[in-house]
């Protein structure tokens, strides 16, 4: 979500990122950079919304929770994006098996992961 939010803003667009966390992107924070990045949300103009849930979106009206004092909000907008959990892709796996191909697994492939899992793996 982070990563495009900040391509979004750079490209011109204006941005607002919602997030039920404190701050975007919290996991993050143990890979190193995340401030720079956080740098980069404010220097672009990204609006944050932290500690916010959306609600529902209609017809480009956007219904979320404002964390800070727990009110319904109802905000325009042009377009919606959502960076939602992962799922594990296992197509190639079971072609490889039904084939009976020699492999290893790594990543999100192997099962719904955070990004420096799938960096450990991948090493």
């Amino acid at each position: 979500g982070i990563g495009t939010a900040i391509l979004l803003a750079q490209k011109g667009h204006p941005v607002t990122l919602l997030t039920r966390h404190p701050m975007p992107a919290p996991d993050l924070q143990s890979m190193g950079g995340h401030d720079s990045l956080l740098t980069q949300l404010k220097d672009l103009g990204v609006k944050v919304l932290a500690e916010s849930v959306l609600l529902s979106w209609s017809n480009g009206l956007a219904e979320y929770t404002n964390g800070m004092n727990a009110s319904t909000v109802h905000s325009q907008f042009d377009f919606l994006v959502l960076a939602t959990t992962n799922d594990a892709n296992q197509d190639l796996e079971t072609e490889l098996v039904g084939h009976r191909v020699p492999h290893s697994l790594a990543g999100d492939c192997q099962g719904a992961r955070k990004a420096h899992m799938a960096v450990y793996e991948g090493r």
